[in-house]
């Protein structure tokens, strides 16, 4: 493999790795916050996408570069994009709460609809909001220690005023709530580091060739 070759490797590894490495630690920093975090649904799927697209991405791409999946990249990457866009489409109102646990969390959302005034009954994983007459179901993921919420009124629509109301007290009820570190978070920064350690290792064993290819680019 010439020098040309490691450096394109070596970017290659950077983009595809480097973002998904950068979210793990994030999310280990989260996880290691006293309080838990509150991000929108959208903004959260939008940092997922931005995590892990280039992972999907960048070997498809380098294939198509040698030539190695002729004109099946296009379609493959449309649709990706159509798939992306549906996804993110059918996204209703709610949040993502990291650095928690389901019961935590439902106790958090009744404490905020009550400041709110609501009267709420729970239902399993769901908190029903008598008036104004709202769903919150909750989806918990142990393994990155969050939980999803989705807010929808009974008939399936959306009440983007009274969400909005909901948010501003679950996120005072958050700030509030103290917590200890949590193994997750340390396992998570683990693994964000053992992923930025993968091509920050071949780039300081292909030093070398990174330094002769700047040179020529310099020099030419």
């Amino acid at each position: 493999m010439g020098a040309d070759q490691k450096v394109v490797f070596v970017l290659e590894l950077i983009v595809a790795i480097g973002p998904l490495a950068v979210y793990f630690l994030a999310l280990g920093l989260l996880n290691s916050r006293p309080h838990p975090y509150l991000i929108g649904l959208r903004a959260d799927f939008l940092l997922l996408s931005i995590a892990f697209f280039p992972l999907m991405v960048v070997p498809l791409a380098a294939l198509a570069a040698r030539g190695w999946l002729g004109s099946w990249f296009g379609g493959v990457a449309a649709m990706a994009l159509v798939l992306w866009w549906a996804i993110q489409s059918g996204l209703g109102s709610g949040w993502v709460i990291y650095n928690i646990d389901g019961r935590h969390c439902l106790d958090a959302v009744g404490r905020a609809c009550r400041r709110l005034g609501w009267e709420t009954t729970e239902v399993g994983e769901r908190i029903v909001v008598t008036s104004p007459k709202l769903e919150i179901q909750i989806s918990t993921f142990s393994i990155l220690r969050n939980v999803t919420l989705n807010v929808t009124i009974s008939d399936g629509h959306e009440l983007p005023g009274e969400v909005d109301r909901l948010g501003e007290a679950l996120a005072r009820e958050l700030d509030a709530e103290a917590l200890l570190p949590s193994p997750t978070g340390a396992g998570l920064v683990m693994v964000g580091s053992i992923l930025l350690a993968v091509p920050m290792g071949y780039l300081a064993h292909h030093v070398e060739a990174v330094v002769e290819v700047v040179r020529r680019i310099f020099l030419a």
